[in-house]
């Protein structure tokens, strides 16, 4: 089953522990912003939104390319399958199996 990717306003429920955005109830919005915050206090250059730097890509080959790296947080969900069956229909566009 591919995985659902999460928007901003979706809200995920986990243990308090494990939540960078505090207790147990966040919006991926508010958990997104906490992450990138607490890499920026580590890495300050990367919350200008992009730091200058070389890639080696696999797929070009032909040696170092220059350029900008860009950090994203992207949050999917992985539906497990003995619930999958009480949430057909209620996810757009989602295939259940």
């Amino acid at each position: 089953m591919e995985p659902v990717n999460l928007n901003d306003d979706d809200v995920v429920s986990v243990n308090e522990d494990l939540n960078p955005a505090c207790g147990s109830t966040s919006k991926i919005c508010e958990i997104r912003k906490e992450v990138l915050e607490r890499f920026a206090d580590y890495y300050p250059e990367w919350e200008k939104g992009c730091v200058k730097g070389e890639a080696l890509v696999a797929q070009r080959g032909g040696g170092w390319i220059k350029g900008k790296l860009k950090m994203k947080v992207s949050v999917s969900f992985e539906i497990e399958p003995m619930d999958a069956g009480s949430i057909r229909g209620k996810l757009p566009n989602a295939e259940i199996e």
